[in-house]
């Protein structure tokens, strides 16, 4: 089990110098049908001793494959096998004084990622990274002051639920890819991962409790549309719905304007039960008035949808400040008004710098 730093500010130092990656084989990376065919092209076992060992490694975190009776009398290719899990470093983690844990991954070339649990009421749920940095540039959030690094891998992303759940012990139940990264932009390392985390010979994570966020990437919306993972949930961080005002908040704007976003929300195949979730970073004198709700209250006619508040989170370099109780207040009552399905977030992790927009890839 992974030891929590004092609750309070970590002692930041620098893990973002990285060099060259080179990616070699990885059984964390592989679905179950994956997994049982590699194990079977390797030692000629099928998927009765393959089964074994993909549940003492994504059901346990237990990789002593040679101890696994039925593998005894295969002890040399169980041995062999183990050796190719690469497991994730043993984080670094430090909890907030309202039980939010960030935790840091240095991975293989010394960048870093960070990963947030966030516990509430009956359920757990992990907030995952999938890039180092992020390329997005959205000027209210501490990642996108970073650059992209490099993208995350398969393994990388499905190690982050592995820490969680086996090094710090958290019992993960939720799945939300809102953490460093558009996750969009690393499409194919996102989508293995999914169907990995929803094996259910493995984590067996339901695509209902796992939320794929995006700041507007028209492109990776598209093409999750047409992969049939039914009840995954999608989110859209929104945070403006007028060209101008979101342009200035959200560079990919330009790429992607408004106007493209809603005719792919309205083309997205959502089940009957099934909405968009939109993310709405509340910035006091940007986007909280009542014009900016009417404009949010038109985009989101016809797209059946639930809208988040964030309060902007403060960062120290960055040139926003958190609304007051009162500010967030009066726009949600704004949205209510004009007939939408709203929710406030309460922030999680402030005090340790893990709440939306303040990750930034430091090492503690």
């Amino acid at each position: 089990m992974g030891v929590l730093a004092q609750k309070g500010e970590p002692n930041h130092s620098g893990c973002r110098n990285a060099r060259t990656y080179r990616k070699s084989m990885n059984l964390l990376a592989l679905t179950f049908n994956e997994f049982h065919a590699y194990v079977h092209a390797q030692t000629g076992r099928g998927e009765f001793h393959a089964r074994l060992l993909y549940a003492s490694l994504f059901k346990k975190g237990d990789i002593n494959f040679s101890a696994i009776p039925q593998w005894a009398r295969y002890a040399n290719d169980a041995d062999s096998l183990q050796n190719q899990v690469i497991l994730p470093q043993q984080p670094s983690a430090i909890a907030s004084a309202d039980g939010t844990i960030k935790f840091t991954t240095r991975l293989i070339d010394n960048s870093c990622i960070e990963s947030v649990i966030i516990p509430e009421n009956n359920r757990t749920t992990l907030c995952i990274s999938s890039q180092v940095g992020c390329a997005m540039g959205c000027t209210f959030c501490a990642t996108g002051a970073m650059g992209l690094v490099r993208n995350v891998t398969t393994e990388e992303i499905v190690g982050q639920i592995f820490s969680a759940r086996f090094y710090l012990n958290q019992p993960i139940k939720n799945i939300v890819f809102m953490g460093m990264g558009e996750p969009l932009e690393n499409f194919d390392n996102v989508y293995k991962s999914l169907k990995v985390l929803n094996d259910q010979r493995g984590f067996d994570i339901s695509f209902s409790h796992i939320t794929v966020s995006t700041s507007g990437h028209i492109n990776g919306i598209n093409r999750l549309a047409t992969l049939g993972l039914t009840n995954l949930r999608l989110a859209v961080s929104l945070n403006a719905a007028t060209e101008v005002v979101r342009t200035r908040l959200m560079p990919i704007n330009i790429r992607y304007s408004l106007r493209d976003l809603k005719a792919a929300l309205l083309a997205y195949p959502l089940g009957k039960r099934e909405v968009v979730f939109f993310e709405y970073v509340l910035i006091p004198g940007i986007n909280n008035s009542l014009p900016m709700a009417q404009a949010v209250a038109d985009f989101c006619s016809g797209i059946p949808c639930r809208l988040n508040i964030i309060p902007f989170n403060a960062v120290s370099s960055l040139p926003y400040a958190a609304p007051t109780p009162d500010e967030v207040s009066q726009f949600y009552r704004y949205l209510v008004d004009l007939g939408l399905f709203v929710r406030i977030r309460q922030p999680h992790g402030t005090g340790v710098h893990a709440a939306c927009g303040q990750l930034a890839g430091m090492r503690m």
